[in-house]
């Protein structure tokens, strides 16, 4: 029976899911006027509290013994909060708070349900990404994919967002029913749902076939939350259907909870046999070398930059599998310090589309157009109007094809050193090839930015164009003034992203020892 102990070191995920529900109650009892402002502070604020709390943890497992193979395990180990749970946790919060800052730009309809539905979202990640129990897993799992299913379909009388939500939905139940029967399969032959009962069966030395057949449709199953190919169709559409901060929140979010959580399976499912670990990861290799290619292919021929991004998340997923294969402490450290990375570049991509849309719609007086923010065509000649934008996309773009002195250069570094470790040659050439054709991709987004806008005919030039059209970057200045605090909510993104893009590029001491080390060897 659970103590006051386990309630306490669980504090984090209470108190997220209070904020989930706060902002519920507030927006039943709050005069509607001011409703949209003050459920998005109680938002942050509930994110705030969060973090409070999780340094509080934090300190709990950092006085253990031996910080690396300590851990708390509330619940009789359905949850292990360690050092990678925790490190996990830090960035999921930086996650939802980017999604909640760059939400104070959507419109006011339904914005408790929405907000809400980021707050459970992440609340699922964060219970992903610590769980110790197959079964906590698993309800961790569909806590974030249902409330992912709804918020992609947010954006009303859009038929994308339909089209993208269903799709999700429809392969999303596939997998999730895959995954429970790999489940099912494991806890047959192992006779445990924990996964310290399922490592001490992998220990062992033989095992069934039937065990075999669990751990591959469980792989599958992950293989689509990462949108590793080929299970990656659903990730394109539901981007391009999402609102821009929901898609910033999957990017990023859905990949580190579902990676940490595939990485806590792998430390204790595969065996310790150097030969039989080595036909278990082989297949993982695979789908990572085959999300790098297809993700950096898919990016060549897309316009929509939503869609655009989410096949670089598809190759980016697969870059993580590569220090990876050989399942070591440092080669963790390593792909969690891309993720920390990639926060910084996807959602700071993310960020300023989400500013371009608010100054559309700021200057029009009503929502622009979506689809032509988001396409490619209208960012041409952006540097010459809004040169601030259109540094910082470039910076991030720039980041994403690896130039120095961006954390994407330095991750990628990483990365590598970790696939030379690992021994992973024909993973580095797939990476080497797909890092090519991606940045021929960002290259050609940069380019656009600084190209100069197209002629206009002088009948055209006469006439006035209406705020919000493609091409056109209205001035902040025509903004009213109430739209000043969700400029600002956005401005705070946009800087502290591209700081931590070039603090962590330039200093990467600073957060990678404290990576390292996050689970011990096996």
């Amino acid at each position: 029976m659970p103590d006051i102990s386990d309630l306490t070191q669980i504090a984090p995920l209470v108190a997220l899911a209070a904020a989930a529900l706060v902002v519920i109650v507030v927006d039943l009892v709050v005069p509607a006027r001011i409703s949209r402002g003050t459920i998005l502070l109680t938002a942050v604020a509930g994110l705030l509290l969060t973090g409070w709390y999780l340094m509080d943890v934090w300190g709990q497992v950092a006085s253990l013994p031996e910080f690396a193979a300590g851990a708390l395990a509330p619940f009789g180990g359905a949850l292990a909060l360690d050092g990678l749970s925790l490190a996990a946790a830090a960035l999921l919060l930086g996650v939802a708070l980017v999604a909640v800052l760059l939400s104070t730009t959507e419109p006011a309809q339904d914005m408790s349900g929405y907000i809400s539905l980021i707050l459970f979202a992440a609340l699922g990640m964060m219970v992903l990404a610590g769980t110790g129990d197959l079964m906590v897993m698993f309800v961790a799992l569909e806590l974030l994919s249902l409330s992912l299913y709804v918020l992609v379909a947010f954006r009303r009388g859009r038929a994308e967002a339909r089209e993208g939500a269903f799709k999700y939905f429809l392969l999303g139940s596939v997998a999730a029913g895959l995954l429970l029967y790999g489940f099912a399969l494991i806890y047959g032959v192992t006779g445990a749902t924990n996964l310290a009962g399922i490592a001490a069966y992998a220990r062992q030395g033989a095992v069934a076939p039937l065990y075999h057949a669990g751990f591959a449709l469980v792989l599958i199953g992950f293989a689509f939350k990462l949108a590793l190919a080929p299970f990656h169709t659903w990730a394109p559409d539901a981007y391009q259907g999402a609102t821009v901060p929901v898609a910033a929140f999957m990017a990023v979010g859905t990949k580190t909870a579902a990676f940490v959580a595939l990485a806590r399976f792998l430390w204790s499912a595969v065996p310790i046999d150097a030969g039989l670990a080595q036909s278990y990861l082989a297949p993982i290799g695979v789908l990572a070398g085959i999300s790098m290619l297809v993700g950096s292919l898919g990016a060549l021929f897309q316009t929509n930059l939503k869609r655009l991004l989410a096949y670089s998340g598809i190759a980016h997923a697969g870059y993580l599998f590569l220090p990876m294969m050989s399942l070591t402490p440092e080669g963790l450290g390593q792909a969690l310090f891309y993720l920390f990375a990639y926060l910084c570049m996807a959602g700071g991509a993310f960020a300023v589309i989400t500013a371009r849309l608010a100054e559309a719609n700021a200057a029009k007086g009503a929502a622009a157009p979506a689809a032509d923010i988001e396409d490619l065509t209208s960012w041409r000649g952006l540097y010459q109007s809004r040169p601030g934008l259109a540094l910082l996309m470039a910076l991030f773009f720039l980041a994403m094809a690896g130039m120095p002195p961006t954390a994407g250069f330095t991750g990628k570094l990483l990365l590598i050193s970790g696939g030379l470790a690992a021994g992973a040659g024909w993973l580095l050439a797939a990476m080497v090839a797909s890092t090519a054709i991606s940045a021929y991709v960002y290259l050609r987004v940069v380019g656009t930015l600084f190209r100069s806008p197209e002629a206009t005919p002088a009948a055209a030039a006469a006439e006035p164009l209406p705020a919000g059209a493609v091409g056109i970057v209205p001035s902040p200045a025509a903004a009213p003034a109430a739209m000043a605090w969700e400029r600002v909510a956005v401005g705070i993104v946009l800087v502290g992203l591209a700081a931590g893009l070039i603090i962590l590029g330039l200093f990467p001491s600073l957060l990678l020892p404290g990576l390292e080390g996050l689970l011990p060897l096996r």
